[in-house]
């Protein structure tokens, strides 16, 4: 009947979607990824953000799973183990354009760590997983494009608050720098001079202007430049 042979359709398409993206593994790397957001410290996650973050992870890892079989599908192709993988019996076609773009987003990640292209592989990932229920290539392309902007704009703020809530909120020794008064130990121009810092340090030093500082005269620190300081002369 119809109804025998739609119910034949989807259950080999469930199995088929459990094979290639290995979503049993995947289930469980979602769950430890979501324990870890349970003990990090600091304000907890929206129940929306949480379910959010543990898809993403389950795409993460169910990408993975399927380029896995893309790539090894010729090696799968000679143990019996896996000779009926979907890539090698040639239920699913071996183009590799969703993985390619994936792979590339994540080079690209990785040079950038900013989340943003992460969340466009995240978006491929979803097309990918698309044409494995035989979604037309433009249909693919649409939700693969919904998903990445759901992404960029639901989970890459939490991700990156949390990246920066471990940074150290004070200001490198540089930076710190910055503003200080010193005394002119020498006259200081565009060429030379040195300065005693109110921390306590002694830098060499450059003028902001043309006008030399003479010793003596109060300063400000407006850039360090390598090992020099720039100043200007304060009046106190």
């Amino acid at each position: 009947t119809v109804t025998a042979a739609r119910s034949v359709a989807v259950n080999s398409t469930v199995k088929r979607v459990f094979n290639v993206f290995k979503l049993r593994i995947g289930i469980v790397i979602a769950f430890t990824a979501l324990s870890g957001i349970a003990v990090t410290p600091g304000p907890a996650l929206a129940a929306w953000q949480v379910f959010v973050l543990g898809f993403a992870v389950l795409v993460s890892s169910a990408s993975a799973g399927a380029f896995n079989q893309y790539y090894e599908r010729d090696l799968d192709r000679r143990m019996a183990r896996t000779r009926r993988r979907p890539f090698v019996t040639g239920e699913l076609r071996a183009g590799g354009g969703w993985l390619v773009l994936i792979a590339v987003f994540l080079v690209i990640e990785m040079l950038t760590l900013d989340f943003t292209f992460l969340m466009l592989a995240l978006g491929s990932a979803v097309g990918l997983l698309t044409g494995v229920f035989g979604l037309p290539v433009w249909a693919q392309l649409i939700v693969a494009a919904a998903a990445a902007a759901l992404f960029i704009l639901v989970i890459r703020p939490p991700l990156l608050r949390r990246l920066h809530r471990s940074e150290d909120p004070t200001k490198s020794n540089v930076d710190a720098l910055i503003g200080l008064r010193g005394t002119a130990l020498a006259d200081i121009t565009r060429v030379s001079g040195q300065v005693k810092v109110s921390n306590g340090d002694t830098w060499t030093a450059r003028t902001e202007a043309a006008i030399p500082i003479p010793q003596g005269a109060s300063v400000a620190i407006t850039a360090i430049n390598g090992a020099t300081a720039i100043v200007r002369p304060v009046n106190d």
